[in-house]
C-alpha cells in the first residue's frame, strides 16, 4: 500500500520535473499597454459624462480618489506596480543569462527525473517479490509510460529505455497478461519516439519495441495482441500527432526488420517472417495516410487509399470498423450509395464474426459467411488468421458496434442505402439477417417497421422491374512519371447513369490539368493498346478503353463488390 502511494508521488514528480524548453523573454508592448490606458480613459469618460446614478457614482469615486491621494501613498502594494515585476526583471536579462538558465532548469529536469528512475529500480530489486509484483508492476510500468510522454533529455531517455527493457526481459510474461492497457500505452510511447529525430533515441526505442515483439512471440495470443497494439499505435501517431517525421518512422522500422533478420536464436521459428509481415504492413498503412493529405482533391484516389488502410487494419478490428464507417460516410457524400451500403455491409460481417466468438445464439449470423448472398467479398471480415483474439480479454471489439444493437444499426442503414441505390432484392437480403435478431428480442414496433420497409421494396420492384440502370463504367489507363505510382496503371472508374465518353474525359482533364499544368494533359482516344514509346515523356496520358452501362440487378451483382469506385483489378 506504501508503495503504490510512492509511485503515485513518483508520477506527480515526473510532471513536476519536466524540461519546459527554453523560456523567451515576455515582451511587454509599450503600444499595448498605452492602448488599454487609453480605452479606460474613454470609458470613464463615457461613463462621467452619463446622467442618473452611474454618472454620479462615478463622479464621487473620482472626487474621493482626489480627496485622500495622500493616504493612498502609504498602501504597502499597488497592484498596478507589481503586476509587471516579473516580467521586466526576465526583460533585464542578457541572452547568455537566459542561456545559462535554459541550461540549469534543463540539468535540474534530467537529475530529478534520473533520481526517480533510480528509486523506480531500487523498488524494482528489492520490493518485486513473487507475491506482490503483480500489485507494484502496473504502478512501475506506469510511471515510465508517462516520462516517455513528457519532455526529456537524451539521457534521460538512453537510461529509461534501458530500464523498460530489463523490465521486459524480467517479468514480461506477467505484463504481457496482466497488464494490457499499459503495454498498449507503451508501444504508442515508444513508436512515437521511433520517430524522434535524434538518432541516440531512435535506436533505443527501436532496441525496445524490437524486445516487446521478441518477448511476446513466446505466448502466440500475446504477440497477436503485441501486434494489434503496434498497428493501432501507428494509427494514432499518424492521425493525431503532428510533430511525427515519416522518414525517420521508415528508418527505425528498417532498424526492426534488420534486428530480426539477424537474430540467430529467432531463426528457426517463424518470428522473422511475422515481423516482417507486420512491418510491411506498418509501412503501407504509414503511405497510404501521409498519401491522403496530398489527395483531399481527388476523391476517387482518397477512396481508394481508404480502402487500403482499412485493408491494413485488418488484424485489428475497431479500427478497421471505424475506417469503413468513414469510406461509408465518403461515399454518401458523393451520393455513391451502393458502395456506401456494402461498406457498411462489411462492417456489419465484421461485427458478427466476433460476436460469434463471444456467444453461440441461434439467431445471430454465424459470422461473416450469412453475408455472402449480399457480396462473396464479406468473406474478407472471417477470423481465420493466427491473429485473432478473445474480445472479452484482449480489450478488443469494445466500441458500442460489437453488440447485437450495434449489429442490427449497421444493417440497418445498410438496407436504407440499398433502396436509395434501388437495389431493393438486396434490401430483402439484408432483412433475412435482421429479422431473426428482432424475433428473438420481440422487438415487435422495429419488426412491423421492418415489415413495411420490405413492402415497399418488393412494390418498386413490380413497378420498376428490369427497367433500372446503376451506372456506368469506364476504363482509364495513366500514363506518365508525372503520375508517380499511377504510371501505366488501369482504374474501373463508375459515373452517373447515362454519362457520356466526352463528360468524364472533360472531366478528368480539367482535374488533371489543374494538377499539372492544362498544357501537360494529353487525351489519348485510340483504344488500341497503348505504345509507351510513342508518348511524350514530359507529358501525362489519359486513355479512355471501354465504357460499360450496367442495367439489370443480376449482372451488377457479379461485378460491384469492391468498395471503392475507383480501383478494381483486372
Amino acid at each position: 500500500m506504501q508503495l503504490n502511494r510512492i509511485l503515485d508521488l513518483l508520477y506527480m514528480c515526473v510532471s513536476c520535473f519536466e524540461y519546459k524548453g527554453k523560456q523567451s523573454p515576455d515582451k511587454v508592448s509599450t503600444l499595448v499597454l498605452q492602448k488599454s490606458k487609453d480605452v479606460k480613459a474613454r470609458l470613464e469618460e463615457a461613463l462621467l459624462r452619463g446622467e442618473g446614478a452611474r454618472g454620479e457614482m462615478m463622479r464621487r469615486w473620482k472626487t474621493g480618489n482626489d480627496r485622500f491621494a495622500g493616504l493612498n501613498e502609504n498602501l504597502r502594494w499597488r497592484k498596478e506596480q507589481t503586476h509587471w515585476r516579473q516580467a521586466n526583471e526576465r526583460l533585464n536579462m542578457t541572452k547568455a543569462e537566459l542561456d545559462q538558465e535554459a541550461i540549469m532548469c534543463g540539468n535540474l529536469a534530467t537529475e530529478a527525473n534520473l533520481i526517480i528512475l533510480d528509486v523506480l529500480e531500487t523498488i524494482i530489486q528489492v520490493n518485486l517479490s513473487v507475491d506482490c509484483k503483480d500489485n507494484l508492476l502496473g504502478g512501475i510500468l506506469k510511471v515510465l509510460v508517462h516520462s516517455l510522454s513528457t519532455n526529456q533529455s537524451s539521457t534521460y531517455l538512453c537510461h529509461c529505455f534501458s530500464s523498460i527493457r530489463l523490465l521486459i526481459i524480467k517479468f514480461g510474461d506477467v505484463l504481457f497478461e496482466e497488464e494490457v492497457e499499459q503495454c498498449s500505452d507503451l508501444c504508442q510511447r515508444v513508436l512515437h519516439h521511433c520517430s524522434s529525430a535524434l538518432e541516440s533515441t531512435r535506436s533505443q526505442a527501436c532496441a525496445t519495441l524490437y524486445l516487446i515483439m521478441r518477448y511476446s512471440f513466446s505466448s502466440t495470443s500475446n504477440f497477436a495482441r503485441v501486434k494489434m497494439q503496434v498497428t493501432m499505435s501507428l494509427a494514432s501517431l499518424v492521425g493525431k500527432s503532428q510533430d511525427f517525421n515519416e522518414e525517420y518512422l521508415r528508418k527505425s522500422l528498417r532498424s526492426i526488420l534488420a534486428y530480426a533478420e539477424e537474430d540467430e536464436d529467432m531463426q528457426s521459428t517463424m518470428f522473422p517472417m511475422q515481423v516482417n509481415e507486420l512491418l510491411n504492413n506498418l509501412n503501407s498503412i504509414l503511405s497510404d495516410t501521409v498519401k491522403m493529405r496530398a489527395f483531399q482533391k481527388d476523391p476517387e484516389m482518397l477512396m481508394d487509399l481508404m480502402y487500403r488502410i482499412a485493408k491494413g487494419y485488418q488484424t485489428s478490428p475497431d479500427l478497421r470498423l471505424t475506417w469503413l464507417q468513414n469510406m461509408a460516410e465518403k461515399h454518401v457524400k458523393v451520393k455513391c450509395y451502393t458502395e456506401a451500403a456494402m461498406c457498411l455491409v462489411h462492417a456489419a460481417a465484421l461485427v458478427a464474426e466476433y460476436l460469434s466468438l463471444l456467444e453461440d445464439c441461434s439467431y445471430l449470423p454465424v459470422g461473416s459467411v450469412t453475408f455472402q448472398n449480399i457480396s462473396s467479398n464479406v468473406i474478407e471480415e472471417s477470423a481465420v488468421s493466427d491473429d485473432i483474439l478473445t474480445p472479452d480479454e484482449d480489450g478488443v471489439c469494445s466500441g458500442r458496434y460489437f453488440s447485437k444493437t450495434g449489429l442490427v444499426g449497421l444493417l440497418e442503414q445498410a438496407a436504407e442505402l440499398f433502396s436509395q441505390a434501388g437495389f431493393y432484392e438486396t434490401v430483402n437480403e439484408v432483412y433475412k439477417i435482421v429479422i431473426p435478431v428482432l424475433e428473438a428480442h420481440r422487438d415487435f414496433l422495429k419488426l412491423s417497421s421492418t415489415h413495411e420497409k420490405l413492402k415497399k421494396a418488393y412494390d418498386r420492384i413490380i413497378f420498376k422491374g428490369q427497367k433500372r440502370m446503376f451506372g456506368t463504367y469506364f476504363r482509364v489507363g495513366f500514363y506518365g512519371a508525372k503520375f508517380g505510382d499511377l504510371d501505366e496503371q488501369e482504374f474501373i472508374y463508375k459515373e452517373p447513369t447515362i454519362t457520356k465518353l466526352p463528360e468524364i474525359s472533360h472531366r478528368l482533364e480539367g482535374f488533371y490539368g489543374n494538377c499539372f499544368g492544362e498544357h501537360m494533359v494529353e487525351v489519348i482516344k485510340d483504344s488500341a493498346p497503348v505504345d509507351k514509346s510513342k508518348l511524350d515523356p514530359n507529358k501525362v496520358q489519359l486513355c479512355f478503353i471501354y465504357r460499360i452501362h450496367i442495367q439489370y440487378f443480376s449482372i451488377f451483382t457479379e461485378h460491384i463488390f469492391h468498395f471503392s469506385h475507383h480501383y478494381l483489378e483486372h
